[in-house]
Parts: C-alpha cells; structure tokens; sequence
C-alpha cells in the first residue's frame, strides 16, 4: 500500500507495520479474500515481541502472510508463528525467510498458508 510504502521510505517501521495490519483487516473485511489460517498467523503475529506488521498477501482464499520482524526475534516469531499454526489446524506451516539485503525488503509467496519473515537490520 502507498501508506506502507511512504513509511518504510521514511524509516518508520512502526506505522509500516500498522499499515500492514490495516491492509489486512481490509482484505479480510471489505474484500472477503482472507481465510482462518491467515487471520490467525496475522492475529498472533500482532501479539508477538519484535513483529512491526503482518498481512495476507497473494490472490486471497489461502497464500501467504508476510510479517515485517526485527532481526532479533526472526528465530522466536517464527517458533511462536508455527507452535500456535500446528495447535489450532494441525499442522506445521512452512516458514520462508527473506534474506537480508542492504536497503532492500522482498517478498515471497507460495501456496497453501506459507509465513514469510521479513529480517531487518
């Protein structure tokens, strides 16, 4: 979104994220293109220490979500993000993490409920 956008240009990690929150509240809301899964890997990841944002992302009805996390706590997001997936569906999800680039962010998206990490520095 151009308010995500505007605020990573910015450096403001924190109202990033909220746009990312917003993004998805309105996908899963307005558009009705979000699924349990997704709702609740963004739901937890709002919950957990060192998560700026998290948000759907893909074609809707399954997908991804993408979660914007400080390097610091990639290794207990991601622990927490799956320990709370495999109690509520079942199953493990499978965790992509993006690889760090100097000034750069990327995403990554797969089928069948994938968490995306995000690791800033």
């Amino acid at each position: 979104t151009l308010a995500a956008a505007d605020a990573l240009s910015a450096g403001d990690l924190a109202r990033a994220g909220e746009a990312m929150f917003a993004s998805h509240a309105s996908l899963r809301d307005d558009y009705e293109v979000s699924c349990p899964e997704l709702d609740e890997l963004v739901a937890c990841a709002r919950t957990l220490d060192g998560v700026y944002g998290a948000r759907m992302t893909g074609g809707g009805f399954g997908g991804c979500t993408v979660a914007l996390v400080r390097s610091d706590a990639v290794a207990s997001v991601t622990a927490s993000l799956s320990d709370r997936f495999r109690a509520e569906f079942g199953r493990a999800p499978d965790v992509l993490r993006v690889m760090e680039l100097p000034n750069c962010l990327g995403v990554t998206s797969r089928l069948a409920y994938r968490i995306s990490i995000f690791k800033l520095r």
